[in-house]
């Protein structure tokens, strides 16, 4: 359904317009229930970029698949796509993945390169995100664009747990606390101790809120001894895979798998059984959580002005 059909189902069905004060009434923990709208409404989905996904811990990548210098891998963190590249020195950095410019990538999914180069108007960058050069436009256009210094912008914070790399957008949000980034250093160094963790080479596309999806993982792993970290990251130990989950539009759902070096196939999706009801812990945990960042307005700290 697109947005303008969306919008005339809610007029239609004399839906109210969103009120900040209403989200937490959408969810009843008690009674194991969560408004329809929740899953449905474009106005809480763009509150859920911004108050969820750029909060929350977004896992990008497993260093350890980048072992050359240039060597890239890209993703996303909510619809906000990310790519991490290892440079000279051996470390890694990670940008949004698109130029200055036009927006457009400036990375493929994964490879290797030289440099970062956009493919709509050569904008080129170094590993390190520097603008190092504007091929197509006028000498001054050039200049200009060099002399702003326009670089890739940087991943506002990101903290390795048990070697994943996990990112978000807001210098000061703490999602989660220490004992939770304990429990998933634990699990992930348990799981990575038989090697790196290998992306699948395409994400699985579901049809469904994101919510729906998480409710699934998050259901899976407190059956199989795993862990879910909000908003997007599971760990199925029995399965040997790690999760991902982006958001694509409030009917949507992309899924990055990734599997230890002896897991199962990663064609074997994790998202497979049915979500357990809401009086589970999981998605009660699931959605106390989603009404923690979504009734907190204090403003992104960490974006760079574009």
């Amino acid at each position: 359904m697109t947005a303008s059909a969306r919008v005339l189902v809610r007029q239609s069905l004399c839906v109210p317009p969103l009120a900040l004060g209403d989200i937490a009434s959408l969810v009843d923990l008690s009674a194991g229930t969560v408004a329809g709208r929740a899953f449905a409404d474009d106005a809480i989905y763009e509150l859920e970029l911004e108050r969820v996904f750029a909060r929350g811990w977004s896992y990008l990548c497993d260093p350890d698949e980048l072992s050359e210098a240039g060597q890239f891998v890209s993703t996303f963190t909510g619809e906000d796509p990310v790519s991490v590249v290892r440079q000279e020195d051996g470390s890694v950095k990670s940008f949004l993945n698109s130029c200055r410019h036009r927006g457009l990538p400036v990375c493929g999914l994964a490879g290797q390169a030289p440099q970062l180069t956009c493919g709509y108007h050569g904008w080129t960058y170094a590993l390190d995100g520097r603008l190092v050069g504007v091929i197509d436009g006028d000498v001054e256009f050039g200049r200009w664009a060099e002399d702003r210094q326009l670089a890739l912008v940087p991943v506002t914070r990101t903290v390795a747990l048990g070697g994943l790399l996990f990112g978000t957008w807001d210098a000061t949000w703490e999602s989660g606390d220490a004992d939770t980034y304990a429990r998933v250093e634990a699990a992930v160094l348990a799981l990575r101790a038989q090697g790196s963790l290998t992306r699948h080479r395409r994400p699985f596309q579901f049809e469904a809120n994101w919510k729906v999806v998480v409710e699934v993982l998050a259901g899976l792993a407190e059956a199989e001894g795993g862990l879910f970290l909000f908003p997007s990251f599971a760990l199925l130990p029995e399965r040997e895979l790690v999760v991902a989950v982006h958001p694509k539009g409030p009917n949507g759902t992309v899924v990055w798998v990734s599997a230890a070096p002896d897991g199962c196939p990663a064609e074997d999706t994790p998202v497979a059984l049915p979500p357990r009801h809401m009086r589970e812990r999981a998605a009660t945990h699931l959605y106390r959580a989603w009404v923690e960042h979504m009734i907190d307005d204090s403003p992104l700290t960490g974006l760079l002005s574009t």
